[in-house]
């Protein structure tokens, strides 16, 4: 992997994860409601595994054509 994009990888979760506390609390005091941040916890959840396989399609297409 590239430094750059180790380095991009690192930002984007560092911020995404720090934001994370703000965001839930916000949806708390917004819905008034407990459970409204399990929407959120969904779409990071998803973030990781969308990631990969956009990852993992674009380094076989890459593979494919130096073969």
């Amino acid at each position: 992997m590239h430094p750059t994009g180790f380095s991009l990888t690192h930002n984007v979760a560092t911020t995404a994860g720090g934001l994370s506390l703000a965001i839930l609390q916000w949806l708390i005091q917004l819905n008034r409601n407990r459970a409204a941040p399990g929407p959120w916890l969904s779409f990071v959840a998803l973030c990781g595994p969308v990631a990969a396989l956009i990852t993992f399609r674009d380094s076989t297409r890459r593979m494919h054509r130096l073969i």
